[in-house]
């Protein structure tokens, strides 16, 4: 069962310098279709310490596809973000909504993008929301990142795709993704063969030489992926928002 499907939550949240010029980004078909999912997901800093519980659930309707990723803290922080998608020749975003907040979260927010009115709508905490009219492209990719990485053909090792990054101020950036090798992990005392990804955030123009010299380039993200009958994924490495820690979301083992 494809148990990790969505982990675009607030990794690529970042304060933009300029306004970076309008971004397309290159569609992906539909290979692997996406059903009902239920799986169970566990949040680890890079030294193996749980800091949240993860729980994951998807439900499609004809073409349409509901996801739903919450992540619950130990120190009662929330991580809850929604996405509704299109499956047809491609994949396309319909609505996604992300909520941060609690003490693991320097600045909370509560973001939704609608692709349709082309309105996205930005709440921090304590402030009213701002909806701002933004010319979303058709292949944005907020909340099925992995969805889309998932369906790469194995000769289609490098692509890029535009990206909502949400701060005071929204922007469109774009991921650039490819593959860095074969790897390999255990299931009990079976090996099993699986590709690594790196997702590099790419800013554009004036900001993208400035933003590493001020600080403000964000951390790469790693991702594993099997490729066998069924794209799994396996692990994602990555900070849940700029300037954080970089935390390694991986499938939970039940405890009885």
């Amino acid at each position: 069962m494809q148990l990790i499907r969505e982990f675009c939550i607030g990794v690529f949240a970042l304060v933009m310098l300029i306004q970076p010029a309008y971004l397309h980004g290159q569609s992906v078909s539909v290979h692997a279709r996406e059903g009902f999912a239920h799986g169970f997901l566990v949040l680890r800093t890079l030294e193996g310490t749980v800091v949240a519980s993860g729980e994951l659930t998807q439900v499609p309707h004809g073409d349409r596809v509901t996801s739903h990723l919450l992540f619950r803290f130990q120190d009662g922080s929330l991580d809850d973000e929604t996405t509704v998608y299109s499956q047809g020749r491609s994949f396309h975003l319909i609505s996604n909504r992300h909520i941060q907040k609690g003490p693991s979260f320097p600045h909370p927010y509560d973001v939704r993008i609608d692709t349709a009115s082309q309105q996205v709508s930005v709440r921090e905490e304590g402030k009213s929301a701002r909806i701002e009219h933004i010319d979303l492209p058709s292949d944005l990719s907020n909340g099925i990142v992995l969805t889309l990485m998932r369906n790469l053909r194995a000769d289609n090792s490098e692509i890029e795709i535009p990206y909502l990054a949400v701060s005071s101020k929204p922007r469109i950036v774009k991921l650039a993704i490819s593959a860095e090798g074969q790897d390999r992990f255990k299931v009990g005392r079976v090996s099993h063969k699986t590709t690594s990804y790196v997702i590099k955030v790419k800013l554009g123009g004036v900001a993208g030489a400035v933003a590493p010299l001020v600080g403000k380039q964000p951390s790469d993200s790693h991702v594993w992926i099997t490729r066998g009958i069924i794209p799994t994924v396996v692990r994602v490495d990555a900070p849940l928002y700029m300037g954080g820690p970089v935390w390694s979301i991986q499938l939970a083992s039940p405890i009885w």
